[in-house]
């Protein structure tokens, strides 16, 4: 009876020990084929770690369509959603001469911003600044480098070197209001980080075109007259602040630092 009992307890363990066994077997199989990757051989014949292929990142940033100021041959990049609408090629005078110009529009997928491309022949009309008149100022929030070189222009000491995209927030002390702004410039003072008074920034929009020898402007218009929108006003320059942080005004930003001449 002993004896009987003791092979059965033996048979019970020995089919446990190959069950194990037969378990870790298919543990190690599947841990090979489906776990494990192997470290590849370089040429030299060490071993290299691999790495997963960056192209398959499902992520990828979306391809962006050109645009050209037809006159001015100014290019930006803009994402798709984006709509690029060329305007006028001329431009006339108050003597009535009329001469190359450009105007053109790009309109954001919600059609809520829209930046402004324009180039002429002609100069800006200029004033002089009075501290104790002009109230209104800049706040610069964000400033990049772009890869154009201001023009030569009789405009003062405040001319950079180099153009700048900005963000900004723009106080109007008529509507003691706060706005987003976008725009390019060649004012080396707005590409400064901080408030600006407008006598330190005089005319900042303005930058000279290469090709007309006039004047070059690409902002966004939120406040100035006759675009002024009411969605742009802000009671706080916070509240201005966290608006040119949504992810349009961050593609106008990129738009407009994308500049580059063909």
């Amino acid at each position: 009876m002993n004896t009987h009992y003791k092979k059965g307890e033996a048979t019970a363990v020995i089919m446990t020990v190959l069950v194990l066994v037969l378990i870790t077997a298919l543990g190690w199989i599947f841990y090979q084929n489906f776990i494990y990757k192997a470290p590849a051989e370089s040429g030299d014949g060490s071993l290299v770690a691999k790495k997963d292929n960056p192209n398959k990142d499902p992520e990828a940033a979306p391809e962006l369509k050109e645009g050209c100021l037809t006159n001015e041959k100014l290019c930006f990049k803009y994402p798709e959603g984006w709509v690029h609408k060329p305007g006028p090629q001329t431009s006339k005078a108050d003597d009535g001469t009329v001469s190359r110009s450009d105007s053109d529009k790009i309109t954001s997928p919600s059609g809520k911003l829209v930046l402004v491309a324009e180039a002429s022949q002609h100069g800006g009309v200029g004033s002089v600044c009075d501290p104790n008149e002009h109230k209104f100022y800049h706040i610069t929030v964000e400033a990049e480098e772009t890869p154009l070189l201001s023009q030569k222009r009789e405009a003062g000491d405040w001319r950079g070197e180099m153009m700048h995209a900005v963000k900004a927030i723009f106080y109007n002390d008529e509507t003691n209001t706060f706005s987003p702004d976008i725009l390019l410039t060649e004012n080396a003072e707005m590409a400064k980080i901080g408030k600006h008074t407008p006598c330190s920034t005089e005319l900042p929009h303005f930058a000279g075109a290469k090709n007309l020898g006039g004047i070059l402007t690409f902002q966004m218009y939120t406040y100035d007259p006759p675009h002024q929108v009411k969605n742009f006003k802000f009671k706080t320059a916070e509240e201005a602040r966290q608006e040119l942080q949504k992810p349009e005004y961050n593609q106008a930003f990129d738009i407009v630092r994308s500049v580059y001449y063909k």
